[in-house]
């Protein structure tokens, strides 16, 4: 007879053969893949959860009302665009109708000049006001000064503007027509104020500066709405908006 196993060996054997077989499934259990029971019974399918009714997010509906505001102001804005193209076109063509190239490239220097006689002239006001509020030699020193500086500048940048735009009476958009006279004006108005000071100063009018300062302060306000017309030719009469 063969040797028999010992009692303890069978169970020891037993107990490591079932430690083994859940370990393997506790490994495949937490790997994903799908274990297999013992006498080849198959692992039951996990029931699905019940599907649980989906309500849909709610879709904003513009209202029509909305629809034809958006619409308006798309086609206004787009409108507006067109017409300030047009006229940036009409306005900046190099060379413009009529004018000689050389003249045409010495125009390119209208924008950089007119800034000076707008500001000195507008100073001049400012310091007109100055020596009303306290009679002082430098304030009315300054007068002067940016009389003569701001006559200078706006004889010479009102040609240029004129060889930058082009020789015509009338342009195709209306703020270039009022940009265009309101300048030009602007400088005969800067030589006839110089004209006055220079009699003041001279004593050719008795001292009175009445009406110095009349033609100051009014030329001044002229002279800050032939600026505001030059800006609208870039960006619009209603780039000043809040």
């Amino acid at each position: 007879m063969g040797k028999r196993t010992p009692v303890r060996a069978i169970w020891m054997r037993g107990a490591s053969r079932l430690v083994l077989a859940n370990l393997a499934t506790a490994f495949l259990s937490v790997s994903g893949l799908p274990a297999h029971a013992h006498g080849g019974e198959q692992p039951r399918p996990a029931k699905a959860d019940a599907a649980l009714p989906v309500t849909p997010a709610p879709t904003e509906h513009p209202s029509e009302g909305h629809v034809h505001a958006e619409m308006r102001l798309e086609a206004e804005a787009n409108a507006e665009a067109g017409v300030h193209a047009e006229a940036s076109t009409s306005a900046h063509a190099y060379p413009p109708e009529g004018v000689p190239r050389p003249l045409a490239w010495l125009g390119k220097f209208h924008p950089l000049l007119v800034h000076f006689p707008v500001a000195l002239l507008t100073m001049a006001a400012f310091a007109e006001l100055l020596l009303i509020r306290r009679p002082q030699e430098m304030f009315r020193h300054a007068v002067r000064f940016c009389v003569w500086a701001g006559a200078i500048g706006a004889v010479a940048s009102a040609p240029l503007g004129w060889f930058f735009a082009g020789f015509r009476f009338v342009d195709d958009e209306w703020v270039m027509t009022a940009h265009r006279w309101a300048g030009t004006a602007s400088a005969f108005w800067a030589l006839g104020i110089l004209y006055v000071v220079e009699r003041v100063e001279r004593g050719e009018t008795g001292g009175a500066r009445t009406g110095l300062r009349a033609a100051l302060f009014a030329g001044a306000v002229g002279v800050g709405a032939t600026g505001f017309l030059g800006g609208a030719l870039i960006y619009g009469l209603d780039h000043f908006a809040w």
